[in-house]
């Protein structure tokens, strides 16, 4: 990658003539990159069949390197490779970007990074099989008349559509930034047109044969979702057809582990950002228990077996047991030989290998939505443990602050939520009530230590960026799909929780003085 990246940065590609032969010092001078460099830089590249050396001392371009030096959006996601995702791969965006905002409001600060990712952003589009579209869709060969094409960018899915379907007619609909960069072919440019157009508003365009949505609905919570369908009715005839042409994520167990690990790329780099934020905020101190030569873990809960893994390489000679609802997806690449994981709940399995008094260590982490019995878990969590051993619980106490005083204790969604767990048995107090339940249980040296966690990259400490970032950006959404599920059988009107979902996502917008409490809590067992 950073060869990759030298060639980007010092526009070596576009430095050498397409039909070109050079010298390397010829090239140097051109590209501004020193020869000895430039050298080694080159050859590397070559053999990847990045350029050639013709003969002794001479670059030519071979049939990448020209696709690179040629086509403008290859050239934008190579640059959006290698100047912000490699970068952030390492460090994190804020980081590597020396910025406390966060990716789409930084690259707002810089037009020309920004057009760069649009154009970057068109090469994924780019990619799409049409055919496979027109071959699960075959009546779309024989239509005639138009096909509204929502949200549609800048073009690129209806090019590729009426490149192939010359009865139809066109209309991309986006916003007036996204549409003034679009270009289409020129083949097809008299059956496409472009019109600003929010869906969240009703459908001009009256009485067309298709309005196609692709990739969309991920993005927004079921409600808006259904708003966005509703916007159309009015604009249906009889006959007119929806389609909707988006990825989503199968029930557990119902495809083999390497399919859903494809399909839950996105959920599962969401929450590993979370846990690499978290240890960002933690000082890279992922656990606290004084745990020193264990035979056996078990990561309860582990999801995509982030803290699992870091467990097996951190005690390489104890056996660590991963457990969760769901499969957990197996990186590629080198995975610790001493971690192995069971798929279910660690309450009820039968697994010889969770028996009681068998464990020297029990990790878990972001338990409090999903636990509704937390005296009971630690209990039993307490009966795997050996006499001596350590139980690790992290997790948040709902209740927001801003300067240092709670701000959300007059919140009238989190009071209903609170209402709620009254009667199911949530904790939405976990972290901080965690020692009472350690302390129930007959652990001996609780101790716990507190974390804030800003709404936002507002706090002066620079490893609690990422997770500010993460929690600005995620928290609103997670609590506005997690109101009306919570809700659910409370005697709330629909017009009621939809308010509650408004206003939890204005309460849990980023701003300076917002933060929430992390606490990690350990116990030892007599």
């Amino acid at each position: 990658m950073v060869c990759l990246q030298t060639i980007y940065r010092y526009k070596i590609d576009q430095s050498l003539g397409i039909d070109e032969t050079l010298s390397f010092e010829t090239l140097s001078t051109r590209s501004g990159l020193n020869v000895i460099d430039l050298r080694r830089i080159l050859r590397y590249a070559m053999t990847n069949f990045v350029f050639r050396e013709p003969r002794s001392g001479f670059v030519a371009h071979t049939s990448l390197s020209k696709a690179l030096a040629q086509d403008t959006r290859l050239r934008s996601f190579v640059g959006i490779a290698c100047e912000e995702r490699f970068p952030a791969s390492a460090r994190g965006f804020a980081l590597s970007q020396n910025t406390d905002k966060g990716l789409y409001d930084e690259l707002r600060q810089h037009p020309e990074r920004e057009r760069r990712w649009t154009s970057a952003m068109s090469v994924i589009a780019s990619q799409k099989d049409f055919d496979f579209i027109i071959d699960t869709l075959d009546w779309l060969r024989s239509s005639t008349g138009t096909v509204i094409d929502v949200g549609g960018g800048g073009g690129l899915i209806s090019e590729g559509l009426a490149l192939r379907l010359p009865g139809l007619h066109f209309v991309v609909q986006d916003s007036e930034n996204v549409l003034q960069q679009a270009d289409v072919h020129p083949d097809v440019k008299h059956r496409i047109s472009f019109m600003t157009h929010n869906f969240f508003d009703e459908q001009p365009v009256k009485h067309a044969e298709v309005y196609y949505f692709r990739n969309i609905f991920h993005d927004w919570p079921d409600e808006q979702c259904i708003t966005i369908l509703r916007n159309l009715i009015p604009a249906l005839k009889p006959g007119a057809h929806v389609i909707i042409d988006n990825f989503g994520l199968q029930e557990p167990l119902t495809l083999p582990p390497y399919q859903e690990r494809v399909q839950r790329e996105i959920e599962h780099a969401r929450l590993e950002d979370q846990a690499t934020g978290l240890a960002e905020m933690m000082d890279n101190r992922v656990i606290h228990a004084p745990i020193l030569t264990p035979s056996q873990i078990i990561d309860v809960g582990c999801g995509t077996g982030i803290v699992t893994r870091h467990l097996g390489n951190a005690y390489p000679s104890a056996r660590v047991y991963g457990i969760d609802l769901s499969p957990v997806p197996i990186p590629a690449g080198p995975h610790p030989p001493n971690v192995e994981y069971i798929l279910g709940d660690v309450r009820t399995s039968t697994n010889p290998r969770l028996a009681p008094g068998s464990t020297d260590f029990i990790f878990s982490r972001l338990l409090a939505l999903g636990m509704t019995d937390w005296a009971g878990y630690v209990r039993d969590m307490v009966s795997l443990l050996r006499p001596g051993g350590w139980v690790e619980m992290q997790d948040y106490s709902l209740d927001w602050y801003m300067h240092g005083s709670n701000c959300s204790e007059e919140w009238e969604w989190l009071k209903a939520l609170f209402l709620a767990a009254q009667q199911t048995g949530w904790d939405l107090r976990a972290g901080r009530n965690i020692p009472l339940y350690m302390q129930e249980a007959g652990l001996l040296d609780i101790s716990v230590v507190t974390y804030r966690v800003p709404i936002g990259t507002w706090l002066e400490r620079l490893e609690t960026k990422r997770i500010g970032e993460h929690a600005a950006r995620e928290y609103g959404r997670l609590y506005y799909h997690a109101i009306p599920k919570m809700l659910q059988g409370m005697g709330y009107t629909k017009e009621k929780i939809e308010e509650f979902q408004r206003s939890s996502s204005v309460d849990l917008a980023g701003q300076e003085g917002k933060e929430l409490k992390f606490y990690a809590t350990i116990g030892r067992k007599p």
